[in-house]
């Protein structure tokens, strides 16, 4: 039986599990322990492909608080690099079962965290908590983040629009007076083409 200390974190996992690949250690021979400060596994000599979905779901199952992940994920990893490839795809597989509803709980477990640094921030007048309308949405504010992109107000843009901006900066109207319409261009030179994320 191989003992294996490791810190309670996704990249910590991964490298033990690829040395304990590379010394072909099965699942049944590990056994898996949290300790703080863990120092890193040693480079594994071989490195393994596996499906992106794999890795999806097991980032997600690390960071659910049940202290057997550990040995769950790499129980799936080892079926996956030894036995059958296209293992996640057989849903009633208990192993895959028991992965998902690792992932599921760790997706709750983040989602409350999240929620408790919200009330947190709050709690501690930080935020935009005030700013945010009661009962506001995602899709609402998503909205109204595109409604009321950043912009700059000039004297004599290039090009005209007919948003009406009051005299007090920050915010936005709908009156049609004279005496609160600004004409608003976003300059040329600010513009700049979407990059796309490839790689990780």
């Amino acid at each position: 039986m191989v003992t294996v200390e490791i810190e309670a974190t996704f990249e910590r996992w991964q490298a033990a599990a690829r040395a304990l690949l590379s010394d072909g250690i099965a699942p049944e021979g590990v056994e898996w322990r949290e300790r703080p400060g863990a120092p890193p596994a040693p480079r594994a000599s071989k490195f393994f492909r596996v499906p992106p979905r794999f890795l999806e779901l097991a980032r997600q199952a690390a960071i659910a608080g049940d202290p057997g992940r550990w040995a769950a994920l790499y129980d799936v990893l080892w079926r996956i690099v030894n036995e059958r490839r296209d293992l996640l795809e057989d849903r009633a597989h208990p192993k895959v079962r028991r992965l998902h509803g690792l992932a599921a709980q760790g997706r709750r477990e983040a989602e409350r965290a999240e929620q408790q640094d919200v009330l947190r921030i709050e709690a501690e007048g930080g935020g935009a908590a005030s700013f945010v309308p009661p009962g506001a949405d995602l899709a609402t504010l998503a909205a109204a983040a595109k409604r009321c992109q950043a912009a700059r107000c000039i004297a004599t843009p290039p090009r005209r629009c007919s948003v009406a901006v009051p005299h007090r900066r920050g915010s936005c109207s709908s009156a049609s007076s004279p005496a609160t319409r600004r004409t608003c261009a976003t300059p040329r030179s600010s513009a700049r083409p979407a990059r796309s994320s490839i790689g990780r």
